[in-house]
């Protein structure tokens, strides 16, 4: 008996001790950070206030909000007035929204780059327009692979908006043009929220459409008015 009365409170004290000990470690163990997506949508108004790409970019943002990013992580940058708008679509603004996205140090986050314009081009570059210059190629190289993420899906709108998109090809990146580098449409009819919501969109009936899957939905619908989107994964 007097043997069992030692022996009990020895190995309560040794417990507290363990569980004091653990609670000092664990001070010290942080916890990884919420992942967080990201997005920018960018309309130029370079050659005037656009309606349906502004519509159609308002529709894109509501769809993020609505699924999955939290609209203080999203850069939407347009003409004012536009519901959700942060910013103008100036060179400024575009290189501040980009900046920020470089800056997060999260590698498990998608991001989710759209930006609606003419690509304009030549034999030597290929650029987007905005009201007070341009935006080459090359910086949206520099952008990209400042950035860490686990996914990336880029969508580019607008006449020759296919100049763009060949050497931003990567293994995490699906990049999505509406047109070819030579294609001009007096209305851009691609519109990839439409088939993101489209339950018939769902190819392998997982319960949800991905990227990949809204680019082929969208290339049947605008295989009849003779406009051919691109993919690259």
């Amino acid at each position: 008996m007097y043997l069992n009365n030692i022996r009990i409170p020895f190995y309560s004290c040794l417990l507290m001790v363990s569980l004091l000990i653990l609670s000092i470690c664990m001070k010290d163990v942080k916890a990884d950070p919420p992942v967080t997506d990201m997005a920018i949508i960018i309309v130029s108004d370079y050659e005037g206030y656009d309606s349906i790409e502004t519509n159609k970019a308002l529709a894109y943002f509501d769809h993020l909000t609505s699924t999955s990013i939290d609209e203080e992580n999203i850069f939407f940058l347009c003409s004012d007035g536009v519901p959700g708008q942060d910013f103008p679509a100036n060179i400024s603004n575009v290189h501040y929204a980009f900046e920020e996205l470089a800056k997060d140090n999260c590698p498990n986050k998608d991001i989710y780059l759209y930006i609606s314009d003419s690509a304009h081009g030549d034999a030597y570059m290929e650029y987007y327009q905005f009201i007070d210059g341009n935006i080459c190629r090359s910086e949206i190289e520099y952008w990209l692979d400042s950035m860490m993420y686990s996914n990336l899906h880029y969508i580019s709108l607008g006449n020759r908006s296919g100049s763009i998109g060949s050497t931003l090809v990567d293994t995490t990146r699906t990049i999505i043009s509406s047109m070819g580098p030579n294609d001009d449409a007096e209305i851009d009819l691609f519109n990839i929220t439409r088939s993101l919501i489209d339950p018939d969109a769902d190819l392998n009936d997982d319960g949800s459409v991905s990227y990949i899957e809204a680019f082929y939905s969208e290339e049947a619908i605008l295989e009849q008015f003779y406009q051919y989107p691109i993919l690259w994964t």
